[in-house]
């Protein structure tokens, strides 16, 4: 079962970047969480320099290898985020 394309482009990148940060934000402890974050979103800069060259060279195997890996480390984000919206105490 293949995942789930979260974001095709740097564009659509940073906007699920967006939407993951929300969500990390409402999670009770998130410091750890906030730094693989951190990490996740800098390789959306990466993507944009990688997507100019391919255009460049109308070649994109190097982009989509590198969606790739970001689609891996997003979702171990968004794993770790449901285990962290799962185990939070019950609000009463």
């Amino acid at each position: 079962m293949g995942m789930t394309e979260k974001f095709t482009n740097a564009i659509e990148a940073r906007e699920y970047m967006d939407t993951l940060l929300t969500q990390i934000k409402a999670c009770s402890y998130s410091p750890d969480l906030r730094i693989l974050w951190k990490n996740c979103n800098s390789m959306v800069d990466e993507l944009s320099s990688i997507e100019v060259r391919c255009r460049q060279r109308h070649n994109y195997t190097t982009a989509d290898a590198y969606r790739a890996k970001m689609h891996e480390s997003t979702d171990y984000v968004e794993k770790l985020i449901l285990m962290l919206t799962l185990m939070a105490p019950e609000e009463s």
